[in-house]
């Protein structure tokens, strides 16, 4: 992976998160409606969301070796709540 992937995987992964992370803090903090069923997908949404772009920004820092964390990108397909 080069350095100009690493930057989009960080960008990326950090775009995803904010949007999820605002997302939850609208259910959460400002009382959004939400069913529960959705409401527990919200928040395993944006925990996958943030484990992603905490390995992305590992490997962006170069604290873990390319290919070396399992758990970015995992679940990337999962759908949207």
């Amino acid at each position: 992976m080069t350095e100009a992937d690493r930057r989009q995987e960080y960008r990326e992964a950090y775009s995803r998160w904010q949007r999820d992370l605002e997302r939850l803090h609208a259910v959460l903090l400002d009382g959004a409606a939400l069913d529960p069923m959705h409401r527990v997908a919200l928040i395993r949404s944006e925990s996958h969301s943030h484990d992603r772009y905490e390995a992305a920004r590992r490997r962006l820092l170069g604290l873990t070796p390319d290919g070396d964390d399992e758990s970015a990108g995992a679940n990337d397909g999962e759908a949207d709540a």
